[in-house]
């Protein structure tokens, strides 16, 4: 029997619809192995690259240089030798209604609200099941919420997850007047209580990693768990080589 594999346009991120392929890594005709980059890919937030999910040859280029296309759309065609032309056009033909059934689409792209704290408005992205429990993604200085691009529509497959745009950054507004970080950590603690009731477990990069310890020890029985990775604050010391 053969085997015919699918290239598709992937869905990187809750809010990612469609991509642009930028450039093909491989012609049609070469061989693959799985696990090879074989396709570049634009968003409106990243460019990546798709790997192949199988070996085989790339039978067929569906989707040219500088085409635009929705999440799932069939990109390429990876088979083996044994796979007949007809049988590659009748896999091509068929993906288009898999695609409009809803079987390899987006489901749905997220969108991110802003929620109104004092001072203005802390935009945040929600993704996953109804849960008592919410992971809070909070990111790092001069980030945004799509720091999380990689990892939120992963843990949210089994968890309720809200990323946020600290105060200051994304679309959040900025903090005005002085004692900035004891406001951005107020602010980010509104937004977190306004949508995520519940215990919370906080993962948070950088300077959100202040943040989320400042959370902690303010809110010790709502916090479940404190994920910190290369936080500030911690320290008198800093890698002035580094900066």
């Amino acid at each position: 029997m053969s085997s015919i594999e699918a290239v598709t346009v992937p869905k990187w991120g809750m809010t990612m619809t469609e991509g642009k392929i930028t450039q093909w890594m491989v012609g049609e005709g070469d061989k693959v192995e799985r696990g090879q980059e074989v396709l570049e890919i634009e968003t409106t937030k990243v460019t990546n690259v798709v790997e192949a999910a199988a070996s085989g040859t790339l039978r067929r280029i569906v989707l040219g240089e500088g085409t635009t296309a929705p999440v799932g759309a069939l990109a390429g065609v990876i088979a083996d030798t044994a796979a007949t032309p007809e049988e590659i056009d009748a896999f091509i033909a068929s993906y288009a209604d898999r695609l409009g059934a809803g079987d390899e689409g987006d489901g749905g792209a997220s969108v991110p609200r802003t929620i109104a704290v004092d001072g203005g408005v802390v935009n945040v992205l929600e993704a996953g099941p109804e849960s008592d429990e919410t992971v809070v993604l909070l990111h790092g200085f001069g980030g945004d919420l799509t720091t999380w691009l990689f990892n939120q529509s992963a843990l949210a497959e089994n968890m309720r997850v809200v990323a946020i745009d600290l105060p200051g950054h994304g679309a959040s507004t900025p903090i005005a007047g002085d004692a900035v970080f004891p406001k951005i950590v107020s602010a980010a603690e509104a937004a977190i209580e306004a949508i995520a009731p519940g215990k919370l477990h906080l993962i948070a990069h950088s300077f959100g990693g202040a943040v989320a310890a400042a959370i902690a020890a303010n809110r010790p029985s709502r916090v479940a768990s404190l994920t910190l990775i290369a936080p500030i604050g911690l320290s008198r010391q800093m890698s002035r080589d580094f900066l």
